[in-house]
């Protein structure tokens, strides 16, 4: 007999892919976030269980870049996961976390390297997991 587990429902997906130079910045909401009254127990949030980033350096050497995953919007300070992305010469170099459960109250989640790369350099996000709070796979 073999074992099987269920993983809960994939119900958001978010991914940027930046032009050269530019910062890659994927955001996504939960799905009624705003119309929920403050300290309601079923207030939509997001749950993040996968995230993905790649650098891709070109011709310049790019140095070592962070990843953070944020929960709020673009810039934020509420930083609840990171992680680094390096480059070199015409290097790529690539981040992936799954399994994770981190959950994002604030209805919104962004997940996006801290600065742009070099003129050259491309880089991309893409994150994903399921909503919380009385809503889709939980």
């Amino acid at each position: 007999m073999v074992a099987t587990t269920k993983n809960p429902i994939c119900d958001f997906r978010a991914l940027n892919v930046a032009a050269a130079g530019v910062k890659a910045t994927a955001t996504t909401t939960a799905p009624g976030a705003a119309s929920y009254p403050p300290n309601n127990n079923n207030i939509p949030y997001l749950v993040v269980q996968d995230i993905a980033a790649c650098l891709v350096s070109g011709t310049a050497n790019q140095g070592v870049l962070r990843v953070n995953l944020i929960d709020g919007s673009s810039g934020g300070s509420n930083i609840l996961w990171s992680g680094l992305v390096g480059g070199g010469t015409n290097a790529a170099s690539n981040l992936v976390a799954s399994y994770l459960n981190i959950p994002c109250y604030s209805g919104l989640a962004t997940l996006e390297f801290s600065a742009a790369g070099g003129t050259l350099a491309t880089q991309s996000v893409a994150f994903g997991g399921y909503y919380g709070g009385g809503m889709g796979g939980q």
